[in-house]
């Protein structure tokens, strides 16, 4: 499914996913921090505000983990970044990213683990914004 019907914060390790820095460039990496990002998600994209957050189409082919980054929303980085499904398991949900799972590095950077070798728990929580 590429909805998911409320908006929600993302945690890994029991931190969350930061906003994107407002004064950031058009890309710029994802990473934990303290004012926690309140998503929504529609139609295959993760939106905060006036932002995107995904993996990039025109990322290296290895099974490295991949950088997840922030996009200003328009309609060119509506290509450029790839679609996010959502998999409802029981009361939660769990969030794709092209066949991988969210994970942070050690520095709080947000990656996906395409080889599922992280053990990052990763939780969906619900918000009223």
């Amino acid at each position: 499914m590429d909805n998911v019907p409320f908006p929600f914060t993302i945690e890994i390790g029991g931190k969350p996913i930061a906003k994107a820095d407002v004064s950031a460039q058009d890309h710029t990496q994802a990473e934990l921090g303290q004012k926690p990002a309140v998503f929504t998600l529609a139609n295959g994209r993760l939106q905060n505000g006036d932002w995107i957050m995904g993996r990039d189409v025109t990322e290296n082919r290895s099974f490295l983990p991949k950088q997840v980054s922030w996009y200003k929303a328009n309609a060119e980085n509506e290509r450029r970044v790839q679609s996010v499904t959502a998999k409802k398991e029981a009361s939660h949900y769990q969030l794709i990213f092209t066949k991988g799972k969210l994970m942070a590095d050690e520095d709080g950077l947000i990656l996906v683990d395409l080889l599922g070798e992280s053990n990052s728990e990763v939780k969906v929580v619900p918000r009223d914004n």
